[in-house]
């Protein structure tokens, strides 16, 4: 049951990261090339180190991205603005 559980979750976040890959266009999902490059520049000003875009919806972007030994799931808004999470050691 719980290895059931496990792999519907892992097939969830897959399916999740590969939807926000793929640039849906016309949808509340999508966004351009130039939209990821401002958030990806935005999640390393702030002082984090952008690894994949988990999911982007209605012009805010959410990141999985590492700082200090440490991963967080970031999110900029579409004004720009970058809230991180309370961060998890590396490798757990």
């Amino acid at each position: 049951m719980r290895l059931a559980a496990i792999i519907g979750l892992v097939g969830l976040i897959g399916t999740q990261v590969l939807a926000a890959s793929t640039l849906n266009s016309g949808t509340v999902n999508s966004y351009t090339p130039a939209e990821a490059d401002r958030a990806r520049a935005a999640v390393t000003k702030a002082g984090y180190t952008p690894e994949t875009i988990a999911m982007a919806q209605d012009g805010n972007f959410f990141f999985n991205a590492k700082q200090g030994g440490q991963t967080y799931q970031v999110t900029v808004t579409r004004a720009g603005k970058v809230y991180a999470n309370g961060g998890t050691a590396a490798g757990m």
